[in-house]
Formats: C-alpha cells, sequence, structure tokens
C-alpha cells in the first residue's frame, strides 16, 4: 500500500477483537489522484475499505 503518497485522513489503524488493521477510506486517495498514479494498482493491496 503506498501510504506515503496518500492523505493521512484517508488511512486508520482499527482495532478489532484485539487486532489491529489498516482500512483506508479510498474515495479520499483517488481524489488526491496519487495512490493510483504514483504507485500500480497491484501495489495497492487493502482488504477493507470504508465510504
Amino acid at each position: 500500500m503506498c501510504v506515503d503518497v496518500c492523505p493521512t485522513t484517508a488511512i486508520q489503524v482499527r482495532e478489532e477483537a484485539g487486532s489491529k488493521r489498516i482500512v483506508v477510506t479510498e474515495f479520499l486517495c483517488e481524489d488526491c489522484n496519487e495512490c493510483g498514479f504514483r504507485c500500480p494498482d497491484k501495489a495497492i493491496k487493502i482488504k477493507d475499505l470504508t465510504f
């Protein structure tokens, strides 16, 4: 995941059942057009997205 070019508000660490997961609000990354532009799509592997 290209966390260095996404806005920090788009990326959160969420705790559930004692484990931490990274959750990305996809539209915030798309709005800045940097995640997909600077990094290939295959580099962005996200299990859970919020909208």
